[in-house]
Parts: structure tokens; sequence; C-alpha cells
């Protein structure tokens, strides 16, 4: 959708025991891209292209992309791991355990407009609640919370709302604390958010009772998730999976809805592979 060239700096450091910090400054010129070449040496395109990605309320062809513009933004990152052990060393500190603790991002980011250097001039604020709850013979439950929106929007571009990605478009592994089914930026927006996510996995409870599939160790994964802005609304994905395939696969079968309409049904294949070992 566009290009930018930009320069950044950061500094990172662990200021106590489980509370990380980060700070950075960047700037950066932003070009907007479009698709012009038509040209095809089988078919013959009598029609322009679709937008690039933008799937907002009020578009048209003149504002379809994001407006060539400089940026000036200072981020700081907070990151609360509670109830963290660790072991000690001269130059270096070993987490050593996975805390049931919950872990807390704080997130802010500033940008400032000056005249001829910086177009923009917002403030962002995001925070988010995430860990597990063992259940012991019921497996566990993860979950992830979260919220946040811009006090001041007086001045924004497309490229810094609040993006939620979907699809393939996740990070995390198969562990996806995400949305599977949601439409790429339909729900982005430069006011305020809040979402949801809860996955509990199994660990076998249920396929462990069924004689012949025991054998498989196949674990049951549910999942419910919920997202609402001002643009779209509010936005419910349920899903219901298989883990442990084979021990590398996993197969998720979703349904995503838009209010009470469903919009999108379809299913999801992860692959875990540990190249540690």
């Amino acid at each position: 959708m566009f290009e930018q060239n930009f320069v950044k700096v950061s500094y990172s450091r662990e200021l106590y025991n489980g509370i990380h910090a980060s700070l950075a400054l960047s700037y950066a010129q932003r070009f907007p891209l479009e698709n012009l070449n038509h040209f095809s040496f089988v078919h013959k395109y009598t029609s322009d292209y679709t937008p690039n990605g933008m799937d907002l309320p009020g578009l048209t062809a003149e504002n379809d992309n994001i407006q060539r513009h400089n940026s000036f933004r200072m981020d700081i990152k907070l990151h609360f791991s509670f109830g963290q052990k660790f072991i000690s060393r001269p130059d270096i500190r070993i987490r050593t355990n996975e805390s049931n603790y919950p872990e807390l991002l704080v997130v802010y980011k500033k940008s400032i407009s000056i005249k001829g250097f910086s177009d923009l001039n917002y403030d962002f604020l995001e925070a988010q609640l995430q860990g597990k709850i063992p259940m012991k013979l019921f497996g566990t439950l993860h979950y992830r919370f979260g919220g946040g929106g811009f006090p001041n929007n007086r001045a924004t571009d497309f490229a810094d709302y609040k993006h939620f990605y979907g699809n393939f478009l996740n990070t995390g592994g198969t562990d996806l604390l995400g949305f599977y089914t949601i439409n790429y930026y339909r729900h982005s927006t430069n006011q305020f958010f809040a979402e949801a996510h809860l996955e509990h996995h199994f660990g076998g409870f249920l396929f462990n009772k069924i004689p012949g599939i025991r054998k498989l160790k196949l674990e049951e994964v549910l999942g419910f998730h919920f997202l609402y802005t001002p643009t779209r609304k509010d936005y419910y994905q349920v899903d219901a999976g298989i883990d442990n395939i084979f021990k590398i696969l996993r197969v998720d079968f979703v349904a995503g809805f838009e209010g009470k309409t469903a919009k999108q049904f379809g299913a999801r294949v992860g692959l875990k592979l540990d190249f540690s070992k």
C-alpha cells in the first residue's frame, strides 16, 4: 500500500525483575503505492484494480490509500511479567519458570506535529493482559484481553490506525490467540477498540476416553474471540480444533460473525516445527 523510508533509534532494558521497558524514536517518510500496469501476456483487462487493502466506510477511488506524509513518533512499551523467577549471572539473567501469573503489556505512541518536518499528531494507548489458567485434568485455559484507543487523533493516517490481522498474518505458532477469518483492515480504527480471546486446550480429556483414539494422543481445542470497534461494531469468532495430530499438526474449524450475521466459515491448518532439537 505504501513505501516508507525511515530511521529509528531504540533502547530497552529490564528496570526490575519482571519489568521490562523500551523507548524508541522514529522518523519516516511515506509514499502511497498504486497498481497501475494492466499489461498481461494472456488476459485483456478492461477494469481497474480493486483497492489495495483499505476496507473502511466512506472510501472512494480518490481516498482508498494513504496520503504522502512525514511522521516523527515516540514509542514507549512496558512489559510486566508477574511471579518471574530467574538465575542471575554476571552478564545475564535467565528466566527459569513459566509463571501462571498473567503478563501485562502497556504501549504508548506519541506522534508529534512539527511544521515542515512531521505532519501527524496523535496519541495512542493500548494495554493487553494475557496468561493461562491450569485446570489439572480439564486442561489449560489460555486468555488475552486488550483494549485502547486514540485519546488524541487530530491528524492520523491509515498506516498508524490500529489494525487487526487475520488469516495467515499471525505470529506465535499454533497457540494463536487471534482472529482467523477477519478480513484485512476491515475493522481498522483510529478511535477505540476492545478485544477478548479465550482458548481452552483440553489436553485429551475427551479423546482419552475413546478406545483406540487414546493411542493417538489427540488434544481438543475450543476458542472464542471478540472484537469491538466503532467502525464495524461487534465481531465474534468461534472455533473448534484438534491438536497434536501426528505430533506436528493442528486443524481448526472457524466461524466468524459480524453482529448476528455469519460472515465467513473456514478451516485452518497449523504445522509445528521445532528445529532446536
